[in-house]
């Protein structure tokens, strides 16, 4: 009898290592070896149990990343530790090249004030957070860089069946958004809504400022920054039927030249906004859109709920508005990949915007699970 069962402890060792034995099996081996040889048993535990700490000992990075979210925790590379998470939080830290000042802030705030909690729900939670590494740090240089790092770190979320909430200082970083949505599903059409307090859409023939975010619309859309575009993986421009700008009411001359010109659909906040959304959602439909990268720049909401950042236009929308848009948005479509960027918080006195922003990720997280 003994050696019947220490037969049995090889099968389930072998299974064991393969990743493939059941729990209820080897409970089920193991009452067998105790009711017969005590001397079986042991050395059948030691056969069990060795492969299954082997493979931890093995696989212990992995796992220890499986649920990385606390902000104090060492920095995570976009390659690393999205194997395994349903939801994966990109955090930029970046405002015009620099690291955790002005809305570079805001990633960090928005994850210290809970927004792992509001994805635990519906799956494990895993965050990465991107640097830059040139030594010499400019603007231009390190939007791109961190474009390039965001749509690696977007791709391989989606290509490991995750979904990437990526938390920016920058609206800009819808570029590397868009780019990883591309190279992980190159075939599948997709649609673009911006929640903006701008217009975005100028380019450096419009614009006499030195902001690089003014111009995120109009390089998504293929008419700005070509070359530096084509060094991100995968990137190909949105055509402008493909995108859907809610707000934009703060946009300044340039931008409205651009924007009145272009086929993007506008949804401003003092329009029929349910109606004029639900038809710009029908239009997605007709020409076969039907995944979303859902991006919202928090400037959106009107000043008087709450300050986003230091470049506020009034008129905007209200929170209760716009949870009704992302609420409709969420269930008509799929979406992707949802983007935060653009929040100060010290801007933000009272935390309403920042709680506004959290109840935007339980939104699109329930939506998508129900």
């Amino acid at each position: 009898m003994s050696m019947a069962f220490l037969f049995m402890a090889i099968l389930a060792r072998q299974n064991a290592a393969g990743c493939g034995a059941s729990i209820c099996s080897q409970i089920l081996e193991l009452s067998l070896l105790m009711r017969s040889d005590g001397k079986a048993f042991f050395i059948a535990i030691s056969m069990i149990v060795s492969p299954i700490l082997g493979f931890l000992r093995r696989y212990r990075t992995d796992l220890k990343n499986l649920y990385t979210i606390a902000p104090w925790r060492s920095q995570i590379r976009a390659s690393e530790s999205m194997a395994y998470a349903d939801y994966t939080l990109i955090c930029i830290p970046y405002d015009s090249g620099y690291r955790n000042l002005r809305m570079g802030a805001g990633p960090s705030h928005l994850i210290a004030a809970g927004a792992a909690s509001r994805l635990e729900p519906f799956g494990t939670v895993s965050l990465t957070t991107l640097e830059a590494h040139l030594p010499f740090k400019t603007e231009i240089g390190t939007a791109f860089e961190l474009h390039r790092e965001g749509a690696a770190a977007v791709s391989a979320c989606l290509m490991n069946a995750g979904r990437p909430i990526v938390l920016a200082g920058n609206c800009n970083s819808s570029l590397g958004t868009v780019a990883g949505i591309q190279c992980a599903e190159p075939d599948v059409p997709l649609g673009v809504i911006l929640f903006d307090g701008h217009g975005d859409c100028n380019t450096p023939e419009t614009f006499e400022g030195d902001f690089l975010d003014a111009m995120g619309i109009s390089t998504l859309t293929g008419r700005c920054w070509q070359a530096l575009a084509s060094t991100v993986q995968g990137f190909r421009p949105i055509p402008d039927e493909n995108v859907i700008l809610v707000g934009g009411h703060g946009a300044d001359e340039g931008a409205e030249r651009v924007l009145s010109k272009s086929a993007i659909r506008r949804v401003p906040p003092q329009s029929d906004i349910f109606g004029d959304l639900s038809r710009a959602l029908d239009q997605f439909e007709k020409h076969g859109v039907q995944r979303i990268y859902l991006h919202l720049d928090l400037d959106v909401l009107d000043p008087t709920f709450g300050r986003a950042n230091n470049f506020v236009p009034d008129g905007g929308l209200s929170p209760s508005t716009l949870k009704k848009c992302v609420w409709m948005i969420a269930n008509r479509c799929t979406v992707t990949a949802l983007a935060i960027a653009s929040y100060d918080p010290a801007e933000d006195t009272t935390g309403s915007v920042a709680n506004t922003a959290l109840e935007v990720l339980s939104i699109v997280s329930l939506s998508q699970n129900s």
